[in-house]
């Protein structure tokens, strides 16, 4: 279950305890807060680009992973840092092709990424 699927009012005992494990350098809560610090857009005042980018060093200094690089890429995106955010679709991309390449969704994820390193690209998040 994903944190921003939560109802308003369950949001901060969440991010509370998220934090806690984070402390403690727990990986899932890591890559959960970045995400979700990237792109909840369901209530004010919870898009916090500088959040995002912190909890995703954090998860990719725990384990590299995609999904740490896609929430920082969106991240950068949205504050405006297009460089960066190429640079981290581009890593998410590689561990992509590295890690699906067997499965059988391989083309659809692949193609979704690829779909946002061009808006990030072209200077643009959606």
């Amino acid at each position: 279950t994903y944190i921003w699927y939560l109802k308003p009012s369950n949001i901060p005992l969440g991010l509370e305890w998220l934090e806690k494990s984070a402390k403690e350098d727990n990986n899932s809560a890591c890559r959960l807060l970045s995400g979700f610090y990237s792109t909840y857009y369901g209530h004010t005042g919870y898009l916090d680009v500088e959040k995002a980018i912190k909890y995703g060093r954090q998860a990719l200094s725990i384990q590299p992973d995609e999904l740490p690089h896609q929430t920082m890429a969106l991240a950068y995106a949205l504050d405006g840092q297009f460089e960066k955010a190429v640079k981290h679709q581009e890593q998410a991309i590689e561990f992509v092709r590295k890690k699906y390449k067997h499965r059988e969704n391989y083309q659809t994820i692949l193609g979704r990424l690829e779909t946002k390193l061009e808006l990030y690209r072209n200077k643009n998040t959606r």
